[in-house]
């Protein structure tokens, strides 16, 4: 796994939770 890919994942994965609560 690429390292300075993670914090992005991290961000995406928190902005998909904020457009999709129920997920």
């Amino acid at each position: 796994m690429d390292l300075t890919a993670l914090p992005n994942t991290q961000m995406r994965l928190a902005i998909a939770t904020a457009f999709v609560p129920e997920l």
